[in-house]
């Protein structure tokens, strides 16, 4: 143990000895010279060492390189993903805006019923049915002739039933509800509502009644907002 101890102070005496002498002397000196020497014997394996070391440091740029477009890859397709929700909730809420203008416009009209108030709402259950079966009573604005809506048994259409044939309806004469009011009774559906277009008409011989399809004014599959018509309370 005491021998290894001798040993390391001797070598480190040693080595401070050089340090000072290599920075005391010239350019020229020994010490210079044999650092140069052993630099020009160890240039070849220096070169040799970096041309082996090359692919491996090469590798390992590629393979961080890699890393790091795989994670801004994710990071971009997360952004996408954001935006393409953005985008979607942006058309969502433009035409849900532009559902409600036309609310507010049929509302300021001055077919609107003026006996209801408007209750603004969206519709979150669709019909079992393209239309709802419930009848409605309905008048021609053009001839005055009145009937009863209804869904037609043999297709998808509506039709207006129980027109006699001496009351006049023309295809395009536009229909509305009928309403009526007896005292304190009244109909479900005010007077005035439009409702639909008359698209053909037509009669037998044997059949009393017109036979007169409709084509109506709002697609009920598609039906998103609408207004709930609340009576108006009558001053007593």
């Amino acid at each position: 143990m005491l021998r290894r101890r001798v040993v390391v102070a001797v070598l480190v005496l040693v080595s401070l000895v050089l340090l000072t002498i290599y920075f005391r002397e010239s350019s020229g000196g020994g010490l210079h010279s044999l650092q140069s020497a052993g630099s020009t014997v160890l240039r070849p394996f220096e070169v040799a060492a970096n041309r082996v070391a090359q692919p491996f440091r090469d590798a390992a740029g590629w393979v961080g390189g890699l890393s790091s477009a795989r994670s801004e890859n994710k990071k971009l397709k997360h952004e996408v993903a954001q935006l393409k929700q953005q985008v979607i909730a942006a058309q969502g809420a433009q035409q849900e805006n532009k559902q409600l203008k036309a609310l507010l416009h049929y509302e300021g009209r001055p077919s609107f019923p003026q006996d209801f108030d408007p209750v603004a709402t969206s519709v979150i259950v669709r019909p079992t049915g393209q239309f709802d079966q419930r009848v409605v009573s309905l008048l021609d604005l053009k001839t005055g002739a009145s009937g009863i809506l209804r869904h037609n048994d043999a297709g998808s259409s509506i039709i207006l039933d129980s027109v006699p044939k001496q009351e006049q309806v023309n295809p395009g004469d536009a229909l509305v509800t009928a309403g009526w009011r007896s005292g304190n009774l009244s109909s479900i559906f005010p007077r005035g509502i439009p409702v639909g277009i008359v698209s053909s008409v037509s009669q037998t011989d044997i059949d009393p009644y017109k036979q007169i399809e409709v084509t109506p004014l709002v697609d009920f599959g598609g039906l998103q907002n609408m207004f709930v018509l609340i009576r108006k309370t009558q001053p007593k």
